[in-house]
């Protein structure tokens, strides 16, 4: 499973997904950063067949309304300190991975994971 870090969330997070030796972007690793247009986001992790992890609630609503991107990570917990962040999503990549069999969004916050069709 291929991943994209969108712009909101720490470059730590994608350093740490790295080190489990998974393929992970982070937007600052694309030429134009964290200025990369929604639409090219969206173009990259279909073509790539990546799955975006996003805090952003534009791309929660065009997952919902229109399938873009096909694969989304939601992260809900909220204003928790990157240092709290980085190791308790890396914690339940597995889980989160496995989610991905039974939906394609999935919902990730400090009360647990939930996952959609």
């Amino acid at each position: 499973m291929k991943w994209l870090v969108d712009a909101q969330l720490p470059l730590a997070l994608a350093v740490a997904i790295r080190m489990t030796g998974r393929d992970v972007l982070h937007t600052l690793d694309l030429p134009l950063a964290n200025r990369t247009s929604d639409d090219l986001l969206r173009e990259l992790v279909e073509r790539e067949d990546r799955v975006m992890i996003t805090k952003d609630r534009g791309f929660r609503a065009s997952h919902v309304l229109s399938g873009r991107p096909a694969r989304l990570v939601f992260i809900t917990t909220g204003n928790i300190r990157n240092a709290q962040l980085v190791p308790l999503f890396v914690r339940n990549l597995s889980v989160i991975e496995e989610a991905f069999t039974k939906g394609n969004y999935v919902e990730f916050g400090l009360d647990g994971i939930r996952v959609q069709p």
